[in-house]
């Protein structure tokens, strides 16, 4: 199970806050098996290259063809198990 290398203070600072800028900064990137949303080496998820492929065309479609903005800032909290989940 991957998902404690999430919250894992050893290879992000403040591992519970979201912060989506962490994965800009590529000289700062964490070990590189920190974050495997598809598994690893040779038993690893075959769709894979498709799924990601897809998500950058759904994204660049959406970002296309609607104007984005923030009304209001949200703290986001998650609780680990079994699922991570908005709590």
């Amino acid at each position: 199970n991957f998902v404690p290398n999430n919250y894992n203070p050893l290879y992000y600072k403040n591992p519970f806050e979201f912060n989506p800028e962490r994965w800009i900064d590529t000289k700062a990137a964490p070990h590189p098996f920190a974050f495997v949303p598809f598994s690893s080496g040779p038993r690893n998820c075959i769709g894979q290259h498709f799924a990601v492929m897809e998500a950058k065309l759904i994204m660049t479609k959406l970002m296309q063809n609607y104007d984005w903005h923030i009304e209001r800032p949200e703290d986001v909290s998650f609780t680990i198990g079994f699922v991570t989940k908005p709590s």
